[in-house]
Parts: C-alpha cells; sequence; structure tokens
C-alpha cells in the first residue's frame, strides 16, 4: 500500500518538476547533467555494494553488525568520493564540457554524508516500517522539487539538479538517527571479511547495473551533442522514474519477507508468483498509458525544442516495463544470499547492452538509443526471470503469461484510448479521453481475461479508498 501511494506521489512531482525545469533549462543542460551521472553513477554503486541486504539476511543479530556496516560504508564512499573528484577532469576533456568538473565533484560530496544513514535506513527496512520509509521519500521528493526549481529559476542552469543532494541527504541522515534512537558503532574490523566475502559478488553486480543504467548517456555522448544527450536523460527519466519507483519499492518490500520465508519454499513461491502478479498487472498499464498520452501531454505542458522527445518517451515507457519483474527475481535470490548468482548474469547482460546500443545510438542518435534500451530490456530481461524463478519449481509457463496477458491487455485498452482521443484537437481533451477510456477498458479486460489478477488489484483499489477515508 505505501508502495503505491509512494508511486502515485514520485509520479506526480516527476511530471511537475520536469514541467517547471524545462521553462528554466535547456537540453543542453539535461544533458550536461547526464555525462555527470554516468561518471558517478559506477563510483555510487561501487560505494553500495549491497552490505545492507548481507545484514538483513542477520536481522536477529542486526545492532551487532551495525558498527562494522556503518564503518566500511563510510570508508568506501569517502574514497569513492575521492577518486570521482580526481578523475572528473578527464571526462571532461573527452566530452568537452569543463562544467563537468565542478558538478562532478559536487555529486562526490553527497556521497560520504549519504552513507551516514545506511545503518538506521537498514534497520528501518529490519523492522519493517515500509510506511514511514515511504512517507520520508515523498517528502523529500518534495523538497527535491521545491529547490531544484526554485535554482533553476534563479538562473542555475544545470547546477540546480545538483546542488539539492547534499543538502537532502544530511537532513536524511539526521532525520533518521533521530528515529532509531542511538545503537552502539563499533567498527569490529575482525568481523569485515565476513562481510565482504558475500558483498564482493554484489558490489561487481551495483557496478555493472549502474554502467547499462548509464550506458545509454555514456555512448550518445561520445558521439552527438549535449543538446542530444538532454533529450535523452530528459525522456528517459520521465519515462522511467514512475515505473522504476514501483518496481523498486516492491523489491524493498518483498526482500525482509522473502528472507524470512527462506526455510519455507512454499511459501516463498507463493509470495513470489503473487507479487510478480500485482506488480505485472500494475506496471504494463502505466507504461502503456505513459506511451498513448505522451503526445497530448507532452504538447500541452512543453515548448517546442522538446518535442523530439516525445517518440523516446513512448519507446522507454513500454521497454523499460520488461524490466519490472526482474526485481522481484533478483530481489528472491538476494534474499537467499546468492549473489554470486546474480553477478553472473550481469556478466553476460552487459556485452549485450552494449552491442545493441552502439549501432542504435549511432544510426538513430536519441531515437535509436531508447530502440535499442527497448530492446535490451524486452529480450534479457523475461529469461532472467524465468532462470531465476527455476528455483521455485515455476516453469517458463507459469512466468511468460505475467508479460504476455497484461501486455495484450494493456496495448488493446490503451491503443482504443488513444484512438478515442484522435478526434480531439486540445491536448488536455484528448489525454482526458485516452486515460478514461484506456483505464475503463483495462479494467473491464482484466476482469474478464484475469478474474484473480482482478481480484487482487480490486483489493488494492479498496485498500486505497479505506485510506482516503
Amino acid at each position: 500500500m505505501s508502495s503505491l501511494a509512494q508511486n502515485a506521489v514520485a509520479r506526480v512531482l516527476s511530471l511537475l518538476n520536469q514541467l517547471l525545469l524545462v521553462l528554466f533549462l535547456k537540453p543542453a543542460d539535461f544533458g550536461l547533467v547526464g555525462l555527470t551521472y554516468s561518471i558517478t553513477a559506477v563510483a555510487t554503486a561501487a560505494v553500495n555494494i549491497g552490505l545492507d541486504d548481507v545484514i538483513l539476511q542477520r536481522r536477529h543479530a542486526l545492532q551487532l553488525w551495525a558498527g562494522s556496516l556503518f564503518w566500511i560504508s563510510l570508508a568506501l564512499s569517502t574514497g569513492a568520493a575521492i577518486i570521482v573528484a580526481a578523475v572528473s577532469p578527464i571526462f571532461a576533456h573527452i566530452y568537452d564540457a569543463p562544467n563537468i568538473v565542478g558538478l562532478t565533484c559536487l555529486i562526490a560530496i553527497q556521497m560520504p554524508i549519504g552513507a551516514l544513514s545506511t545503518v538506521p535506513a537498514t534497520i528501518l527496512r529490519a523492522q519493517l516500517r515500509f510506511s514511514l520509509l515511504a512517507l520520508y521519500t515523498g517528502i523529500e521528493l518534495a523538497a527535491q522539487v521545491l529547490m531544484t526549481v526554485g535554482l533553476a529559476w534563479a538562473g542555475c542552469g544545470a547546477w540546480s539538479l545538483v546542488i539539492p543532494l547534499p543538502v537532502l541527504v544530511t537532513v536524511r541522515a539526521v532525520i533518521y538517527w533521530i528515529i532509531i534512537g542511538s545503537i552502539p558503532l563499533k567498527p569490529r574490523v575482525k568481523r569485515w571479511r565476513f562481510l565482504f566475502r558475500n558483498a564482493s559478488s554484489s558490489s561487481v553486480t551495483r557496478m555493472l547495473i549502474a554502467l547499462i543504467a548509464q550506458g545509454g548517456y555514456l555512448i550518445l555522448g561520445l558521439i552527438a551533442d549535449k543538446s542530444v544527450v538532454g533529450i535523452y536523460y530528459f525522456a528517459f527519466r520521465l519515462s522511467a522514474q514512475p515505473l522504476w519507483v514501483l518496481a523498486g519499492n516492491f523489491a524493498n518490500v518483498l526482500f525482509p519477507v522473502f528472507t524470512r520465508m527462506n526455510k519455507d519454499l512454499d511459501r516463498q513461491r507463493s509470495a513470489t508468483l503473487r507479487a510478480a502478479t500485482n506488480l505485472s498487472f500494475l506496471v504494463m498499464p502505466l507504461a502503456f498509458l505513459q506511451s498513448a498520452v505522451a503526445p497530448s501531454v507532452m504538447t500541452l505542458f512543453f515548448s517546442q525544442e522538446w518535442a523530439p522527445s516525445i517518440p523516446i518517451v513512448q519507446i522507454l515507457s513500454v521497454g523499460l516495463a520488461f524490466d519490472a519483474l526482474s526485481w522481484i527475481a533478483e530481489t528472491l535470490l538476494r534474499s537467499r544470499g546468492e549473489f554470486r548468482r546474480i553477478m553472473h548474469y550481469t556478466l553476460i547482460q552487459t556485452p549485450v547492452f552494449f552491442l545493441l546500443i552502439t549501432p542504435g545510438a549511432w544510426l538513430g542518435g536519441a531515437t535509436g538509443t531508447a530502440v535499442a534500451v527497448g530492446a535490451f530490456y524486452l529480450i534479457t530481461q523475461p529469461i532472467f526471470v524465468c532462470v531465476t524463478l527455476r528455483r521455485l519449481n515455476l516453469a517458463p509457463r507459469d512466468i511468460i503469461p505475467l508479460y504476455v496477458l497484461p501486455t495484450l491487455l494493456s496495448g488493446i485498452a490503451f491503443g482504443l484510448g488513444y484512438v478515442a482521443s484522435l478526434p480531439f484537437s486540445a491536448p488536455i481533451a484528448a489525454a482526458a479521453v485516452c486515460t478514461s477510456v484506456g483505464c475503463s477498458l483495462y479494467a473491464m479486460l482484466v476482469a474478464v481475461f484475469a478474474p484473480a489478477a482482478w481480484s487482487e488489484l480490486r483489493n488494492v483499489l479498496a485498500m486505497i479508498s479505506r485510506l482516503r477515508s
């Protein structure tokens, strides 16, 4: 429930943020930030090596391991910050963008500060206090929007997207520590090797995932100018954030739940299948809705210079939806401590990604990059999910319908919604008709062709109604 609420908040805030930022920023500003994140993301992943997941597997003795987690996280993040700052001039020269140095150093500053909240966040997850985490995340997103837009209005350009980060992570660390209170933080250095034994595989995996996530900007930045990178960065953020927030919150909720079920395979199988069903029947209509209303919504709110981002949003919205169930599969493996298995699959995925993305960017620019990214997730992620869930004795025939049926029903419903909106010349009317017709048709189609999933969705809607009351 808190995950759905947070996703709704994130969707509204994301749209509001983009709507306001394009009034003050140019595509080149977004491109500069995208190139900066392509440098810092891998270092950030190297810091977040999954020690929190390893600690959660020892939840009954969590406070005994908290000190080790705290000092390791702080040491790694400080080292990563120094390395990032040191290499920033090299990338500034490669991309012919001197401002990358300052932007990169500012992001580096927030790395060790952000590490201070690792322990309290892990404790809150272990205590299953997801509503609190979701509430705070929503407040933090709102604060980020206010700060970012305010700085953009003041003429800070690309800096407006980066300056809020150190402030927000500092406030988060203070509030999280106030919530959990004081706990002993002895380094217990002799225990570190036990954590690194499991975390080494997780570290490689997270760095590779970060490389994939930033690969579009990396390759596009070498081929095209910053304005083209900015169009792609803007479209990617707009299409990916709500989908990944929804999938990510499912994963955050499921990890401690799966961990508690590790000795009960039947319950774990049932919980996994139920979660995958719910997520698939929620994320697919959201993706197709985004794709269907993108032309009217973006024409309504954004100026003509952002028009090239419309097909990119449409392509990425549908393509990225196929990544959602992989979050559940990966969470299952992490809960069972199978970090090396995740690493092996990611090692296979990474070259596939760049083999697709490089010709896509070279031949089609930003749109070609989006097509390649969508194809990557469409091809690789269902395979990963099927292979992973075999460990729960779930066959491909149990998994494939979770992709096919929601995709077909969503495509039909929102395709017809889009057709119904064509006679309306006013963008706001077209978006309203597409949304209302598409959502109504989707609900009816799910009720007829997937009654079990419809029952679950009705329970979710009932919870939302009770919450609003």
